[in-house]
């Protein structure tokens, strides 16, 4: 527990991750930002990076399962993402060059002062109804908190992110 004066910062870089119980849910604010790039995780609980001081960055991982949800600013660049829902409730989360392997992007009902812009990334098709079913906005239900950006399509994932491999995660049986 901390203070909106005292933030912390946590920044990890070339980890391995397996069942994080980083910024798990506790029913009491935290209040930091977050770096993680170039890591593997394999997300057991979600992180919820509730009220960040600053803008917090994913960038350059493998990510497995899971959720990840934010209030506050959050940008999620050239990740491989297996099976993520990246949930935002508050603020702008920014979603650019990631390859998605199922799971999406979500507005949730209730939260107006969420956004998600969502350009510029690989869904696996550029088939416009198959990636509007990976995104989950004002679209789906007029009580989401407004509608997703998310053309141009990337036709092939981006050069600056990973590509895998996945299967370092033995536990891991999903269909790659």
């Amino acid at each position: 527990a901390n203070q909106p004066s005292a933030p912390f910062i946590i920044s990890i870089q070339h980890a391995r991750i397996q069942g994080t119980g980083l910024y798990v849910p506790t029913g009491n604010a935290t209040y930091g930002s977050l770096t993680l790039r170039d890591s593997w995780l394999r997300l057991g609980n979600s992180p919820y990076l509730w009220y960040p001081a600053a803008t917090s960055v994913i960038e350059r991982n493998v990510i497995i399962g899971g959720r990840i949800e934010v209030l506050g600013g959050l940008t999620v660049q050239n990740n491989l993402l297996v099976g993520v829902q990246l949930v935002s409730m508050s603020g702008t989360m920014v979603v650019s060059k990631n390859t998605f392997r199922g799971g999406g992007v979500t507005l949730p009902l209730g939260y107006s002062n969420a956004g998600i812009v969502a350009i510029n990334n690989y869904w696996g098709t550029t088939d416009d109804a198959v990636v509007q079913s990976m995104i989950y906005d004002r679209n789906d239900n007029l009580a989401s908190g407004g509608y997703i950006a998310y053309q141009p399509i990337l036709t092939a994932p981006d050069a600056a992110t990973p590509v895998g491999p996945v299967y370092m995660f033995s536990d891991f049986n999903g269909d790659l």
